[in-house]
């Protein structure tokens, strides 16, 4: 994975100090941070996290790393103290093998970024990365991304595999940055159908972090698939999934489309208060129906509900999936029922898909000259490239008007 210069942006006088008892540890992470950018003041201090407070409120500087050994409630009491005291300072915590519960604990007391033992150097790095970002005020200051919806006109249409895999494609036309949000609450893997990834964080877990959360936040509940694209997973429980409040969901979106380029969601089928949140703020919501007639049935319903929430009709894009030539329903046929153009067809190509549903990885990256690849990389291209698909389509009249 390759770990971004931090010569590529801006210098600022950012400084770091370190806090442990480990001295090798301590060592260690001086080495990765003058590696990482050797002009930056590193302080190394030897105390428990009982003393924290006491050595840096003095002198707060903007990160913070703290060793801790078990991370268990009695060694994080004060961090919530630390972290209202001086909320402009990224609070990162290092310990070994940290359960579910206590990164859920750290996240609400305010600690930006967790760090495993034994500590990798990208991992450390990312997360300088995003903390020098903060710290610069980027993340939040460059235009808005553009927000992208993906919903089923009925259950099975496949919108998961193409929404994470459009994704994917997105990430891949360098050097654009996006995040992939799994939103259909309580069944959503998005995910696994990139990586076999167990996330620490999930949709739910922000969400109750709402007076905290910022882009730095946000950026370390993220898994971190490539080093163009991350995402945010649908939360493992249905409990949890409840908790989650529309507003919170609009935050997350916000913050999100402040901090990527683009923004990729996949919607559940449940038309709840959640859902219409999120496709209010979508700049484009794609459609996925198949040529059947439960299909074309169900997806006449969803344009028409659409319709009386009041979306923009340019903004919706039907996109027809499992897409075979001579059927009994053409595209011309669905066209006239739904009242609407297609947007993009996707081939039936089952033989890929399946491997790649199976393996957990990017149909991209396994069969990239697969019909349904190709497809979607046809879909991102029109965002990403929009002369480029244009003149194909120009040179593609041209030849038709010319083979007349």
């Amino acid at each position: 994975m390759r770990v971004e210069d931090p010569r590529d942006l801006e210098r600022n006088t950012m400084k770091t100090t370190v806090i442990g008892r480990n001295e090798n540890t301590l060592q260690t992470l001086r080495s990765l941070l003058e590696e990482w950018d050797g002009n930056m003041p590193v302080t190394v201090l030897t105390a428990g996290v009982d003393k924290v407070f006491a050595l840096i409120q003095a002198s707060p500087p903007d990160v913070l790393i703290i060793e801790a050994v078990c991370a268990g409630d009695d060694e994080l009491s004060h961090m919530d103290t630390l972290t209202e005291r001086f909320p402009n300072m990224t609070v990162m915590l290092l310990c070994k093998a940290p359960t579910a519960e206590v990164m859920q604990h750290a996240m609400r007391l305010g600690i930006r970024e967790l760090l495993t033992e034994p500590l990798k150097r990208t991992q450390l790095h990312e997360a300088m990365q995003r903390a020098r970002r903060r710290s610069q005020g980027r993340m939040g200051s460059h235009k808005v991304g553009r927000v992208m919806a993906w919903i089923g006109s009925k259950g099975g249409s496949g919108q998961t595999f193409l929404a994470s895999n459009f994704a994917y494609a997105l990430s891949r036309s360098s050097p654009v940055r996006v995040a992939l949000i799994d939103l259909d609450l309580q069944f959503g893997d998005a995910v696994l159908f990139l990586a076999d990834h167990q996330p620490q964080f999930t949709v739910a877990d922000v969400a109750g972090s709402q007076g905290r959360l910022d882009a730095a936040l946000l950026g370390s509940s993220m898994a971190h698939l490539t080093p163009s694209l991350d995402a945010l997973c649908a939360p493992e429980s249905l409990e949890a999934a409840t908790q989650v409040k529309p507003e919170e969901v609009e935050t997350i979106i916000q913050l999100a489309a402040q901090n990527y380029d683009y923004v990729v969601m996949d919607l559940g089928r449940n038309m709840d208060s959640r859902t219409l949140r999120a496709l209010d703020m979508s700049n484009d919501i794609f459609i996925v129906v198949q040529l059947t007639l439960p299909f074309i049935r169900d997806c006449k319903r969803l344009l028409e509900t659409l319709d009386v929430l009041g979306l923009a009709r340019e903004k919706l894009h039907l996109v027809v999936n499992r897409y075979e030539r001579g059927g009994d329903i053409t595209l011309d046929k669905l066209e006239s029922a739904l009242g609407r153009k297609v947007f993009q067809t996707i081939p039936n190509s089952y033989t890929a898909v399946a491997s790649s549903v199976n393996q957990g990885r990017p149909l991209l990256d396994i069969a990239k000259s697969d019909p349904v690849a190709r497809a979607l990389v046809q879909v991102a291209e029109r965002f990403t490239h929009p002369n480029k698909i244009k003149e194909q389509e120009r040179s593609l009249f041209s030849w038709f008007k010319g083979s007349r």
